[in-house]
């Protein structure tokens, strides 16, 4: 009886182990690496939408941050709206064996920006997951047979597409990494990338100009005038952007009815010399000026 009973606790704990120890790797899941189960949330990249990263769900050993894991082939000037873009993911950990990684492509509070796409030679080694309940393709994850093969690094590549025109603002690209062996349970690692976006994009939305968008004067010292007209009621944003696409204020937030439309604003203390966008948007289209600012 006794030997029945030593028998049995050592199958359970060395089951214990198998399965313990394969979980905790980098191996993960076969189909990547787990979504959180709360549909408003993402992943484990550590982004402000997801709140988690890979220590947080499955590994053990401590995080460490670092830099230069993610590369691409976006220039310095910024991204331009709906152009493909390839990135690079590159994990480094001296005599590991196993790699896996989470990323995605967010603004500043975690929503999903851009779109993701399997690069080509990848499509076994990648998979992309939306949050739960959604297809708003949250991150780009390892799967299981992409995560061997090299030892001391692994690298992984996908295509990424720009936000529409439409979409104004930086993207961080944040990412976590596992690196680890078959014996050894795995390190996690962090990291993010900011890309700015291309400036003089933001003046190619629309130059056509159909709603008659006027700034005058321009330059401008301090007090400026926005003239437009519009055909239908319609909920209108007037923004302030920089040349790097950040938002500086929102100078009108409303609906408003047909008609004609003529309103002074000022910039005094607001901004310093320099070039400047005032965008419109108004329903689902945007249209931008250039500000001279003296």
């Amino acid at each position: 009886m006794i030997k029945k009973i030593t028998l049995s606790f050592i199958f359970v704990f060395m089951a214990y182990i198998v399965i313990n120890g394969f979980t905790k790797n980098a191996l993960t899941n076969s189909s990547g690496a787990p979504v959180q189960a709360n549909p408003s949330m993402g992943g484990y990249t550590g982004s402000p939408g997801d709140g988690m990263d890979c220590r947080t769900s499955c590994h053990n050993n401590a995080k460490k941050a670092v830099t230069g894991w993610i590369t691409s082939d976006i220039p310095g000037t910024g991204f331009v709206p709906s152009t493909l873009y390839h990135i690079t993911l590159t994990a480094k950990s001296p005599g590991q064996t196993h790699f896996g990684f989470q990323v995605s492509p967010t603004d500043a509070l975690g929503n999903p920006k851009g779109n993701i796409q399997v690069a080509g030679t990848e499509i076994s080694n990648t998979i992309i997951v939306s949050s739960a309940g959604t297809s708003n393709q949250k991150f780009l994850t390892h799967k299981l047979n992409g995560t061997t093969g090299f030892t001391s690094t692994h690298t992984w590549t996908f295509n990424w597409t720009a936000p529409a025109p439409s979409v104004v603002g930086d993207v961080y690209f944040y990412a976590a990494f596992v690196a680890g062996s078959s014996t050894s349970t795995d390190s996690t690692f962090t990291t993010s990338m900011l890309v700015h976006r291309d400036g003089s994009s933001v003046y190619e939305i629309s130059p056509e100009n159909p709603i008659g968008l006027m700034i005058f004067p321009n330059p401008v010292s301090d007090d400026f005038n926005v003239l437009f007209s519009i055909s239908n009621r319609s909920n209108i944003k007037v923004l302030l952007y920089d040349v790097k696409g950040k938002p500086i204020t929102t100078l009108m937030d409303r609906e408003i009815a047909t008609g004609n439309y003529s309103y002074n604003y000022t910039l005094k203390g607001l901004v310093s010399s320099g070039v400047y966008f005032l965008t419109v948007k108004l329903n689902d289209k945007i249209y931008s000026k250039k500000i001279f600012v003296n």
